[in-house]
């Protein structure tokens, strides 16, 4: 028989079949302002909305992998694609899964066989998502360490448009996915109320990067048919540095030898430890990794200084400190002479100087409490020859603006030095030579896969000098300006290019490839006049390294400093530097994004790596509208009072009455609304006023706050408003942060705070009942309920909030909060608070023990709180809380990812009689 208006209304095409739309994963929560459960209608296609379903490219991994890389360009289903060819597509909401596919390696051949892929299988961490149009294409590029949109990657994609195209009515051609995006993102709704929308003029494809970690222990099997196995969750083995080094939540201390936990409902893994395969803490590790090699390695950081003199707390304080300093800093010498003098004339503490005759260098450490200052002088020179045999040497002449480049490598394949770089992934300026000369590259610019990556060829600025080879070896020598051509060619700075450090890589043949051998070096140059080049100290750095001590990275995160310190008064603030929070730093540094690479195996050297492959997809459901535009309505005007935004203007502003503007805006055909400033909305007749004449692009976004503006509109406005992206970080910069265990425990150091006392709560913990003492350290009360809180101050303009989605990681996160503060007194906007599952999967496949819902909040719609409009600078303050009673946990994450219109809601329309 006929279905019911019900039933059509859930029939939608996939594909070429008809199928029952629903939503993929049940019913979901909202929150809105601080009302939880509110009575908001989740259900997509009794709202009338359609969907279509695309899988990713296949993942697969063995136990312990962190998988974290780019699947590239897909195509959306044909149907679609043609359905909305230069037209526009409103995203209305969409869900995600992660499935087993049946036949494996065929997805969407049979999607009513697709089998969800459990939390316990492999984690979720996070993914990043763009729906593009046609004529858009995302490149990536560089992150910069402040940009906290690459949730943590080295690089990022960024979408760009071809040829110049320009959408019509200033349409989106490419769209972002991430709220919620983690192990929260299957129960968390990721829908809008009805009239907003993320638009995407003719879509064509989809991309996605996710960053999944694989914890299933293979003893239970690791496909399709093995879901119903080891329901209660059998962890697999962990490093000694997972869960700080504590074996069992809530039980007893581990004893640093690794293994497998106790009874836990999650694996340590998916908090991404740090190991003895890389970066594992001496306080876990403290025999170094297997074989009696370190991965982490603290060393101080001596660099030369070319300008002034070294701070107070940087002078190198001992002879012998400085003579060390000085063999470490790659200076082009066979030998060089120690000396101590004191010597009021040259500068206090550690210097090094090369006489400009004969070669010679001279490190220095001087005892005189001397005022004298270092110069950069007007020529500085270096060399370096790295252990794999490729020598760089620079020649830079400030008066004459000149850089003479040197390098020599293996004559039988080409070989390149990278400046300014640890690793690949901090994307250097490179040049690569070969027998046909040389080019110059921007390599590591493919985001994970950095470390082969490539890269980017760009323009050509060096001169060859010459390129001759002599006994196996080649040497080229190149000139070209300091000055670099574009921002991606490095710019050579005398005062500042005093230490640097550089990558260097030889590889098979004469074709630029994937290297066969790499290491890193470091370079010092020196002025070449004699003058003394200073030696600071730049303090304690931990290098993070692979087994073997290869690798090594180190880095120091931008964290925000609390709102008063000795600098002043900031903002933006917060809490990570004033709790020394080991994710600001490589010292401290114990697990995160950091630690979880790619293909890395977070699992101890000693620790065996299992061959059984989990294989599954990502599925993304995208539930939509068409798009309707504006349109005209000749004859029919309606009033709104406010201001249109600026741009789309159709005609030049003028002068005439209200009555002569509406008929010059009927003639026009791109007219849709006039705008007018005068004392009342509707002038006296033949009273003339300053008219503009507006297009259809802004008629959704009527400003009522800029009184003395009036707007008469010829045209519906579109049916949906894109919604625009917020994204902030409650960790600022960092990207991620950790939340320690409350209590150090005796015999076990927490890795970050190696040294922390017995008995005293750990930085941002604060605890209720009977809990651990200074006197009483093994103390835990049943009712001892501790919690970790950090906050961020900073400020939201001209935005008016229609969804706000946390991003936090099972199992410790209790809620997330958004206040506004431009009163003095803050007030709730919104409160996310976690539902976690109870591991009735029987029921309900996603209520997964220990595991997460974050119910985001939504505002302007049935159901719902009004949406609040935050005008410009409004001062905005969120606060993020995790349990920590027992157990710590790495690389915790406290992301706002929000959407909203940058307009306050409109007024309601007025007809007018003409």
């Amino acid at each position: 028989g006929r279905p019911s208006a019900m039933a059509a209304a859930r029939v939608c095409l996939l594909g070429a079949a008809l199928v029952v739309a629903e939503n993929m994963n049940g019913r979901y929560s909202v929150t809105s302002g601080s009302r939880h459960d509110v009575a908001f209608n989740d259900d997509y296609a009794a709202r009338g909305h359609e969907f279509f379903d695309v899988w990713s490219p296949e993942i697969a991994t063995r136990y312990g992998e962190a998988f974290w890389t780019d699947l590239g360009n897909n195509p959306l289903p044909p149907h679609i694609v043609a359905r909305f060819a230069n037209k526009t597509i409103a995203i209305t909401g969409y869900e995600m899964d992660q499935v087993f596919v049946s036949p494996v390696g065929s997805p969407g051949l049979h999607p009513e066989t697709d089998v969800s892929v459990p939390l316990t299988f492999t984690y979720n961490h996070h993914y990043m998502m763009w729906l593009t149009g046609a004529r858009t294409e995302l490149i990536r590029v560089p992150a910069d360490p402040d940009d906290t949109s690459a949730h943590g990657a080295p690089t990022k994609l960024v979408p760009r448009t071809v040829g110049g195209y320009a959408p019509p009515d200033s349409l989106p051609s490419s769209t972002l996915f991430s709220e919620g995006n983690g192990g929260e993102s299957r129960k968390s709704f990721h829908g809008y109320p009805d009239g907003f929308a993320q638009l995407l003029h003719s879509p064509t494809k989809w991309h996605v990067t996710p960053m999944q970690i694989d914890v299933r222990n293979r003893d239970c099997g690791a496909t399709a048919a093995d879901v119903g196995r080891c329901l209660s969750f059998t962890p697999g083995p962990e490093p000694r540095q997972a869960r700080y080094g504590l074996r069992v939540p809530g039980l007893v201390a581990g004893t640093n030898a690794g293994g497998v936990p106790g009874v836990t409902n999650y694996s340590g893994l998916l908090e991404c430890p740090c190991t003895g395969r890389y970066g594992g803490d001496p306080a876990v590790y403290p025999e170094g990794g297997p074989g009696g090699s370190a991965t982490k390695i603290i060393n101080h950081d001596y660099r030369g200084r070319s300008v002034g003199a070294c701070g107070p707390a940087q002078h190198v304080l001992s002879a012998p400190a400085c003579f060390a300093a000085a063999a470490g800093l790659g200076l082009n010498a066979t030998a060089v002479q120690n000396r101590s003098l004191h010597d009021l004339a040259i500068p206090r503490g550690c210097t090094v100087t090369t006489d400009p005759v004969t070669g010679a260098t001279a490190a220095t450490f001087n005892t005189a409490p001397s005022t004298a200052a270092c110069a950069p002088g007007k020529r500085r020179v270096g060399q370096v020859t790295s252990a794999v045999g490729v020598t760089v040497a620079f020649d830079l002449h400030l008066k004459d603006n000149l850089a003479t480049i040197t390098l020599s490598g293996p004559a039988d394949g080409w070989f390149g030095v990278g400046l300014h770089a640890l690793v690949m992934a901090d994307a250097p300026y490179t040049l690569i030579a070969s027998a046909s000369g040389v080019f110059e590259q921007k390599i590591g610019t493919c985001g994970s896969e950095a470390e082969h990556c490539a890269g980017t060829r760009l323009a050509t600025s060096v001169k060859l000098v010459s390129n001759f080879v002599v006994d196996g070896l080649r040497t080229v020598k190149l000139t070209r300006p300091l000055q670099g051509l574009t921002p991606d060619h490095h710019t050579f700075n005398p005062a500042t290019d005093v230490t640097v450090d550089i990558i260097t890589a030889v590889g098979a043949s004469q074709t630029f490839a994937q290297h066969i051998a790499h290491r890193h070096a470091t370079l010092t140059l020196v002025e070449a006049g004699g003058a003394p080049t200073c030696v600071c100290d730049d303090g304690a750095r931990g290098d993070l390294c692979e087994t073997g001590g290869e690798k090594c990275t180190h880095f120091v995160k931008q964290c925000l400093p609390p709102e008063h310190d000795a600098d002043g008064r900031h903002y933006p603030f917060g809490d990570l530097l004033e709790q020394r929070n080991p994710t600001c730093n490589s010292i401290g540094y114990a697990g995160g994004l950091r630690c979880c690479s790619h293909g890395r195996i977070l699992l101890d050297a000693d620790q065996a790596i299992r061959p059984e492959l989990l294989r599954y997809h990502h599925k993304y459901r995208f539930w939509f509208q068409e798009y309707k535009p504006p349109e005209r309505t000749v004859g029919e005007w309606s009033y709104q009072p406010g201001w249109l935004p600026d741009g789309d203007d159709v005609a030049p502003p003028a002068q005439m009455t209200l009555e002569e503007a509406w008929a010059q805006c009927a003639r026009v055909a791109a007219c849709h609304a006039v705008l007018l400033h005068a004392p009342e909305p509707r002038p006296p007749a033949n009273t003339p006023v300053w008219v503009h004449f507006k297009g259809r692009v802004g008629l959704h976004a009527v400003d009522v706050s800029r009184p003395g503006w009036h707007t008469y509109s010829m045209a519906t406005p579109g049916s949906h408003a894109n919604l625009d992206r917020l994204y902030q970080q409650t960790e600022s910069y960092a990207g991620e942060y950790d939340v320690p265990p409350a209590f150090a425990t005796p015999g076990v150091p927490i890795p970050g705070y190696p040294n922390w006392p017995l008995g005293l709560p750990t930085p941002g913990t604060a605890c209720t009942g009977a809990c651990p003492t200074p006197d009483l350290p093994t103390r835990y009360g049943a009712d001892c309920e501790c919690e970790h809180t950090i906050s961020l101050h900073f400020n939201i303009s001209e935005e008016r909030l229609i969804y706000a989605g946390g991003h936090c990681h099972a199992p410790s996160c209790i809620d997330i909060r958004l206040y506004r503060n431009d009163t003095g007194t803050p007030q709730l906007l919104c409160e996310q608070t976690t539902k976690y599952g109870t591991g009735d999967v029987g029921n309900d496949r996603f209520d997964e023990a220990g595991f997460v819902a974050l119910p985001p909040c939504l505002w302007e719609g049935d159901g719902l709180d009004p949406a609040p409009w935050l005008p410009a600078n409004t001062p905005v303050i969120s606060v993020k809380r995790n349990r920590n009673t027992r157990l710590g946990h790495f690389g915790e994450m406290a992301s706002w990812q929000m959407r909203g219109v940058s307009f306050p809601k409109p007024p309601p329309r007025q007809a007018v009689r003409l």
